[in-house]
């Protein structure tokens, strides 16, 4: 049997750590209409952010050279997960990275802890890669001797983990946009009390390194 695993890892520090005094235990609501109690970290200064018609989106960076950055992106109360799906495309994450602007404000986050497992079998195989999960596969040119070898299970898990300190994350293997701005006031302030989108980016290249949709944020013990 051969295994093959392709493994990715990142730990990161908050330029601008939370304060652990300020959290606290705050309604989260889920996307079910339930409630749930759950810690949140607050900070306020200056942060890279944008607002419009649809959500508001805040950068938290990484580090001394800020580099690296988690966007978290929370829509607008009338603009469910569906919506917000059909609007997260190539394009528009492109115009949204380049309209984040230093504000003044309080951001509002939950800590939370993801990890999500998934077999991609089926899924390697409906995008054209049939013959290497049966016997007739052909891996020649990377084993020694006859014996048939195939691929029998291709799995990934992920992990993340996001506290006042920073992030930790692991993998092992449409409505129409308004751009002109909606915000009233100088100084914003960001609850991120409902279901959100995040995005762990490298922004001198625009790279996404991890992403996801947090609807019920967990913590660990």
């Amino acid at each position: 049997m051969a295994i093959l695993i392709n493994a990715i890892y990142f730990k990161g520090d908050w330029t601008y750590p939370f304060d652990p005094n300020e959290t606290e235990n705050r309604t989260f609501h889920l996307a079910d209409g339930t409630t749930k109690e759950t810690p949140f970290m607050k900070e306020t200064r200056k942060w890279a952010y944008i607002e419009n018609d649809a959500f508001q989106a805040v950068a938290l960076p990484y580090g001394s050279n800020q580099n690296l950055s988690m966007k978290v992106i929370l829509p607008k109360e009338e603009i469910d997960f569906i919506k917000f799906k059909q609007l997260l495309t190539s394009a528009n994450w492109e115009t949204w990275n380049k309209e984040f602007q230093l504000r003044e404000g309080t951001i509002v986050l939950p800590k939370f802890q993801m990890d999500y497992e998934v077999e991609l079998n089926e899924l390697l195989q409906d995008l054209g890669m049939k013959t290497a999960f049966h016997h007739d596969a052909n891996f020649s040119k990377m084993i020694y001797g006859d014996d048939p070898v195939w691929i029998s299970k291709v799995k990934q898990k992920t992990f993340i983990d996001v506290n006042e300190e920073g992030t930790e994350a692991a993998a092992a293997t449409s409505v129409e946009m308004v751009k002109e701005s909606s915000i009233v006031e100088d100084v914003f302030y960001m609850e991120v009390n409902r279901p959100f989108f995040v995005a762990i980016t490298e922004d001198l290249t625009g790279s996404i390194l991890f992403m996801g949709l947090i609807s019920n944020p967990i913590v660990g013990e």
